[in-house]
């Protein structure tokens, strides 16, 4: 509970890393159960809940990123009163189902999203009194410096400098409130940019565990050549142009685990390649993403993005999600490939050995007595992985 509320929970249902949008998505969310909690800074409370629920009502019914499952609670949050009262419960289900989506969030500037999100911790370490709340003010303290270094060279920096000299100032730390350090963020979040690059590790450094390690974060993206975009914006926006082809019958069959042709698969590189040509980024630039995501076929690279179709998969594993020979975990495991094909739009059949599959023990344990089952499912995933290649 306590590392969902410092934003570092990772996909339930993937065990993936969160992206930057998703951490972003879970403080926030879990800074207004903590506000609820300590009935705290009722001002800033309404206006993040204001903010919170425009993200919401910003996503599209029938975005190819709302599955199911998240329907009924987008529907939910898309009224602004779902928003008044958000207990641990509730903030965790808004993670599961709303985190991923494509949240108004993803278009803001990596630095500044960076920013936000370790004065999001902050605010929460300081309502719960949290061990790491020293060296996040102290990351804080070290890019006000490193800015008043520069403020004399820059005259956005100089327009600011209160920001700056208040972040610096040991006694203002003393009494500080949730609600100054808001205006701190306000304040410093644009400048970030600023910042002398040699020295942008104290905005990307990531508290690891409870004990205040740090770390560097493993998800911080380089700037790819020739392009301004980062590859989580980069994906971001490829979805978008790839949702604008959901109704493509090539598109509809790749997400539905279906058998493509040679027509299909030009297709599909079509839209990679116009995305190419447009604000998605340039041809080499998506290349590059493409390397960084394993250098699949551009079909395969198209279903990473999209995820497959939850009722199509749903279909194809269904004797095995109604076998009633299957004890509780037998079943939990097969619900939980499910969920993971549907979200990353395939599973490597080695992948089923590793996390997240192995919580409640090896998969050879888990199907100790029905080892055949193993070897249907390496066939069935190999079978869904057949399905982005051309015949």
């Amino acid at each position: 509970m306590d590392e969902f509320y410092r934003g570092e929970a990772r996909d339930s249902a993937t065990g993936r890393p969160r992206s930057l949008s998703e951490k972003l998505f879970d403080a926030r969310v879990g800074l207004l159960a903590q506000l609820d909690k300590h009935a705290k800074a009722p001002e800033m409370r309404a206006g993040l809940a204001d903010s919170l629920h425009a993200s919401a009502a910003s996503v599209p019914l029938g975005h190819i990123m709302v599955r199911p499952g998240d329907k009924e609670i987008l529907v939910r949050y898309r009224e602004r009163s779902a928003w008044n009262d958000v207990d641990e419960e509730k903030a965790e289900q808004l993670s599961r189902h709303l985190g991923h989506l494509p949240l108004n969030t993803m278009k803001e500037p990596e630095t500044a999203k960076r920013f936000d999100l370790v004065i999001l911790k902050l605010q929460v370490g300081l309502l719960d009194h949290g061990p790491e709340f020293a060296a996040l003010r102290q990351r804080v303290e070290r890019m006000a410096n490193d800015l008043m270094a520069v403020s004399s060279t820059i005259p956005m920096v100089a327009e600011r400098r209160s920001f700056l000299e208040r972040a610096l100032d040991p006694e203002w730390w003393t009494n500080v409130t949730v609600e100054d350090l808001e205006t701190i963020r306000i304040g410093m979040r644009s400048l970030i940019q600023f910042v002398p690059k040699g020295k942008r590790n104290a905005v990307t450094l990531d508290i690891q565990d409870e004990m205040g390690e740090l770390t560097i974060d493993d998800e911080m993206p380089s700037q790819l050549p020739g392009t301004g975009s980062y590859p989580s914006q980069l994906e971001q926006q490829l979805r978008e142009v790839l949702q604008e082809h959901a109704n493509d019958l090539a598109m509809i069959k790749l997400r539905s685990a279906r058998t493509l042709n040679a027509e299909d698969v030009a297709a599909l590189e079509a839209v990679v390649a116009q995305a190419g040509r447009g604000s998605a980024g340039s041809t080499e630039s998506i290349d590059k993403l493409r390397e960084r995501m394993g250098g699949d076929s551009i079909p395969a690279f198209i279903r990473r993005l999209v995820g497959l179709d939850e009722a199509a998969v749903r279909e194809q594993f269904a004797d095995l999600l109604s076998n009633t020979s299957f004890n509780a975990a037998q079943i939990r495991f097969i619900k939980m490939l499910v969920d993971v094909l549907v979200h990353n739009g395939g599973v490597a059949y080695e992948e089923i050995f590793q996390p997240p599959f192995d919580e409640e023990g090896s998969v050879v344990d888990i199907f100790h007595n029905k080892t055949d089952v193993i070897v249907d499912l390496r066939k069935r995933l190999e079978r869904i992985e057949a399905t982005a290649q051309a015949t």
